[in-house]
């Protein structure tokens, strides 16, 4: 995986190094300026992930940078996260989009933990929805509002979606479609949801396609004959609920896992 990038501006090296002591255990690339005019001329090299802004340096100053960076609306094309001497700045920064800032001096252990929160909620988040970008799945549903809630996030998380309303359309557009994954409904007005599962796994052209099974119904009694039956079949997960949150983080684990047998 990308390893996210850090730009450090600082004009005090002894404070550069210290930030590089405190990121280096969590496996960051970092690069590092000590005045505002050197770290623009490096910005579109190195993309970064994150900006560690200093605002009082010589040639150009914190703030005259961040203004450098901002889009036609005043916002940062980068995160900025700002290192200040100053106690006194969280009315200054109400005014400002950055992801948060630290006073001098501070610990290397808080500094860490910050960072870490910020590249996760911006990078990692990115790196998922890369990684969920190059998926098909095929929702087999025929309730409309529960396919449209699902499709809606899933999307949005980076899957490309489709739907089939019925088993015998999931068998036939999985020829052709070829999805990474189907979801299916158990419940379906024409086949039940776990023998559309096992007509799939009988066929080589479907057999490696991704089954996920999902009932709205609370019935333990049912739900024990299923896993009995995905344990034959091969369907690498049944789940109780249609909450689309769920659902999405189930399908996650299921690739997640697929990911760590190939």
């Amino acid at each position: 995986m990308e390893k996210s990038r850090i730009l450090i501006i600082d004009d005090e090296p002894k404070n550069v190094k210290l930030v590089e002591a405190a990121l280096a255990p969590l496996g960051y690339e970092m690069f590092k300026a000590y005045n505002g005019i050197e770290a623009l001329e490096m910005l579109d090299q190195v993309n970064p992930h994150l900006i560690m802004l200093d605002l009082n340096m010589p040639l150009m100053g914190g703030i005259s940078f961040y203004e450098k960076i901002c889009d036609g609306k005043g916002r940062p094309r980068f995160p900025v996260f700002v290192l200040t001497a100053r106690d006194n700045m969280k009315e200054l920064f109400k005014s400002f989009e950055i992801e948060g800032f630290i006073t001098k001096p501070f610990s290397i252990e808080q500094l860490a933990q910050e960072v870490s929160i910020i590249i996760y909620k911006k990078h990692g988040k990115q790196q998922e929805f890369l990684k969920r970008k190059s998926k098909k799945i095929t929702v087999v549903e025929n309730d409309q509002s529960t396919y449209e809630a699902i499709a809606l996030l899933f999307s949005d998380s980076g899957y490309e979606v489709s739907n089939a309303k019925t088993a015998v359309e999931a068998i036939e557009g999985s020829f052709v479609n070829q999805p990474d994954l189907l979801l299916i409904n158990l419940t379906l007005p024409d086949l039940a949801g776990d023998d559309a599962a096992l007509r799939l796994q009988q066929m080589p052209k479907t057999r490696d396609i991704g089954i996920v099974l999902y009932t709205y119904q609370s019935n333990s009694m049912e739900t024990v004959v299923v896993q009995k039956i995905a344990e034959k079949t091969g369907i690498n997960k049944v789940v109780e609920t249609s909450d689309p949150k769920k659902l999405l983080k189930e399908v996650d684990d299921v690739f997640n896992s697929i990911n760590q047998e190939a």
